[in-house]
């Protein structure tokens, strides 16, 4: 879930919906009525996922252009091959009770929960929930029963049978690793059509006190889930929920960093205590709605982020360091003009980042434990003689504007070197920055400086680019669920990674960074006359986010043409080259499946050949749109996935070949001088 916001939303979605047809492949029974997850779950829960009814997500799902592919008869061998690696992690990590994905399925009636908890009572501070509509179900679930047993015998864990209100409950101890003293416990049981698992006895309890005597109170009462829910819910129209999603950010951190803490002995710094004590608690809760196939449109998102103001916080609305997510401007946010037609994803947001600047370094303060590092950092940049003898704040903060613009693309032909990225951020005076940048740069032996067009573009050469690692706590396993710290290191990690090789200009009043010096120089030389603001897909793109709800007052808004973005990441699968890729796909991924072996190179386990031809799932992807707004107590967002022309997708990738072919034209004919 966490994922889902990281990028602003909509790009995961595509990989949700991918998951969730794997887990549908099944004709299932028409939902029942039974109490939904919410109103049984506890109000300790920090992490919610609920499909309602999953017989009408997969019909819906299966009509969006992701379904088709999934449907698709060339397609199947890639995703059969998928879903069985799937399975099989699951069957040698075990997770907390060894269950597959096929199990899981073969006994889904109506709704799937799966929700974390952060429990009071007892030693272990986590839990995993998960409540399944199984109605009409019975014989599916004695197998799956039976399966759990065995699976718990082959791990050495001892089973035994306790009544709790009437409720018969299946208890497990088993090791948390074979041979080992240290135990964890699991529960399973059964109630009018709905099968339950957890693995805290204190959770097992309140869900049964809920279940017989509506005693207690549920996730439904607690105030940040139903403003959130109901919040995307007043915007959703006549639209049918097909997913429900809500975490508490730093809660369902905490929840993972104590999970982790069981299978790990390593000290990390605490990314989530930082946070908290920097009062981004703030944050009470996120959380959204998810419908396919809604008549219009193939995905229609709703997100909702709550963070009240203080009572006592004066007039900024948080404290420390959290001050600075008050700085959110709404504008109108129109296209640069120097963006051009090209594009695979643009992102455009205002921001007050010299405000924003003020509050950072207490939090700077806080994750490096030490009262005054910012400041003698700052002082260190500033003094040394051997730095860059830069004043940060006079230097470089005060010539940044309010405007942040990131674009990606993807050169063809297909190659690990292909995708590129450009972040452009508005100055307030470029001929400062131009001079701090030189000041700051020109005795930094990774920097060297080429001009090109009355411009200067620093190229940042890291040979130790492979190296940057990360250690935040909470790294570590639960079961086969990721931690929220683990995702953000590896993301970072991998982000780190894609711009440690950079190229940084000063350009149309921006400041320039570039993940390929090649998009500098394309900026510099671009005219304005083939600007993405004018592309019938960007412009049908706004239309339809003004459909649902874009009143041209946002912080952000994001446009992606998802067959762009997906393109190299495909061809690199099918070739099996994608441990090669130096995208930030492909980056993540050699980072999060990286071989436990030091200086091992990942290998590709999912067999590309089986894909078909890119061209065949293309005519499937469309176009993504999202944008979000400051509200009074948080942050709005709304998004869709449409289709895009084929005509459109034709004409992009005709012009990107023509202007591959170009280039290495030229670089023939400057080979032969």
């Amino acid at each position: 879930m966490r994922k889902y916001l990281a990028h602003l939303g909509l790009q995961h979605v595509g990989l949700l919906s991918l998951v969730v047809a794997i887990f549908t492949q099944a004709v299932v029974e028409p939902a029942h009525a039974v109490t939904p997850a919410e109103q049984l779950l506890p109000i300790t829960t920090k992490g919610y996922l609920s499909i309602p009814d999953i017989e009408g997500m997969e019909a819906a799902f299966n009509e969006t252009g992701l379904g088709q592919i999934v449907n698709d008869e060339e397609f199947k061998p890639f995703i059969e091959d998928l879903r069985k690696q799937l399975n099989d992690r699951l069957a040698t990590t075990s997770g907390r009770l060894g269950i597959s994905l096929d199990q899981l399925r073969s006994i889904c009636a109506g709704e799937v929960c799966i929700a974390f908890a952060q429990p009071h009572e007892g030693i272990q501070k986590h839990a995993v929930i998960a409540i399944v509509d199984a109605s009409g179900k019975e014989g599916e679930v004695a197998v799956l029963r039976a399966s759990v047993d065995e699976g718990m015998k082959k791990r050495g864990g001892e089973k035994s049978q306790q009544v709790i209100a009437g409720i018969e409950v299946t208890k497990y101890d088993i090791p948390i690793k074979r041979g080992a003293k240290k135990r964890f416990q699991a529960f399973m049981f059964n109630h009018e059509g709905q099968l339950f698992a957890a693995d805290h006895a204190g959770v097992v309890k309140q869900l049964i006190e809920r279940l017989v005597s509506d005693k207690g109170n549920s996730l439904a009462e607690v105030k940040s889930f139903r403003v959130t829910i109901d919040r995307c819910l007043s915007e959703f129209g006549d639209n049918e929920p097909h997913i429900r999603w809500f975490v508490d950010p730093i809660g369902y951190a905490e929840v993972m960093r104590d999970a982790a803490a069981v299978n790990s002995k390593r000290k990390r710094s605490d990314m989530t205590a930082a946070m908290k004590a920097q009062g981004f608690d703030a944050v009470r809760g996120i959380g959204g709605l998810l419908s396919f196939a809604n008549g219009k449109y193939d995905i229609l998102d709703n997100t909702y982020v709550y963070a009240p103001a203080l009572p006592k916080a004066g007039k900024d609305k948080y404290k420390l360091a959290a001050r600075l997510l008050s700085k959110s401007i709404p504008d109108k946010l129109e296209v640069p003009s120097f963006i051009p037609k090209n594009v695979s994803s643009y992102v455009a947001a205002a921001w007050g980042i010299q405000e924003s600047y003020e509050f950072i370094d207490t939090l700077v303060d806080e994750v490096a434990g030490e009262e005054g590092f910012f400041d003698d950092l700052v002082d260190s940049l500033k003094n040394d003689p051997n730095g860059p003898l830069i004043d940060i704040r006079k230097d470089l903060v005060e010539h940044l504007g309010e405007h942040v613009f990131a674009f990606t693309d993807a050169q063809l032909p297909v190659s690990p070197t292909s995708e590129r990225m450009l972040l452009a951020i508005e100055l307030t005076n470029a001929d400062a920055m131009e001079a701090s940048l030189k000041k700051a740069l020109q005795t930094d032996p990774d920097a060297r400086p080429m001009d090109f067009d009355d411009h200067i573009i620093w190229e940042i050469i890291n040979e130790d680019s492979e190296s940057v690692e990360l250690e935040i706590e909470g790294a570590g396993e639960f079961g086969d669920i990721p931690s929220y710290d683990d995702e953000f290191a590896d993301e970072a990690g991998a982000l780190a990674a894609l711009w440690s090789n950079a190229a940084i200009s000063v350009v149309k009043g921006h400041l320039v960074i570039a993940s390929h010096t090649d998009m500098v120089k394309e900026m510099i030389q671009n005219d304005g006359e083939n600007s993405l603001a004018k592309e019938a897909d960007y412009q049908a793109i706004l239309a339809a986010l003004k459909e649902v709800g874009d009143d041209n007052q946002n912080t952000f808004r994001l446009f992606s043409r998802a067959d762009l973005e997906l393109r190299t990441s495909y061809e690199l699968i099918r070739q099996g080259r994608m441990p090669e890729s130096e995208g930030f796909i492909g980056r993540l991924l050699n980072t999060v499946l990286a071989p436990k072996e030091k200086n091992a190179k990942r290998t590709q386990e999912v067999d590309g050949s089986k894909m078909p031809p890119f061209a065949k799932i293309q005519q499937h992807l469309g176009t993504i749109g999202l944008y979000g707004r400051p509200e009074e107590d948080g942050w709005y967002m709304s998004g869709v996935v449409a289709k895009r022309p084929q005509a459109t997708t034709e004409m992009l990738n005709g012009q990107r070949e023509a202007i591959t072919t170009a280039k290495a034209e030229e670089e023939v004919a400057a080979g032969t001088q």
